[in-house]
């Protein structure tokens, strides 16, 4: 019990003083400015390059899905036109075979 107690003193003045070391040093940490390291300087532009060069690949790659495709999208198009205008003259032999039955089943 009395060990108990001991240990538990012990993490409260730890806790204590490092609670004390952090808020003293906090200051001067804060301070720091990231941005005149040479190291960090240069991360900031090797990131910016990679970056750009990724951009640059994905439009590159863009570009050639695009010519890759497009003869694709042509031939669809003519497809869809040829079948838009079959169903276009089959619709209107449907509807001329509709009004024949429909006069002569008037006439019979």
């Amino acid at each position: 019990m009395i060990i108990d107690i001991i240990l538990l003193i012990l993490l409260i003045v730890s806790l204590l003083l490092l609670v004390g070391l952090v808020t003293k040093k906090f200051p001067l940490v804060a301070s720091v400015d990231i941005e005149q390291n040479p190291k960090e300087k240069q991360a900031k532009i090797k990131q910016q390059l990679l970056e750009k060069k990724i951009k640059q690949n994905l439009i590159k790659q863009q570009r050639q899905i695009k010519t890759f495709f497009r003869p694709l999208k042509r031939y669809f198009l003519a497809i869809k036109q040829f079948i838009k205008k079959h169903l276009i003259k089959q619709s209107v032999n449907n509807l001329e075979e509709d009004q024949l039955t429909k006069k002569n089943d008037k006439e019979n």
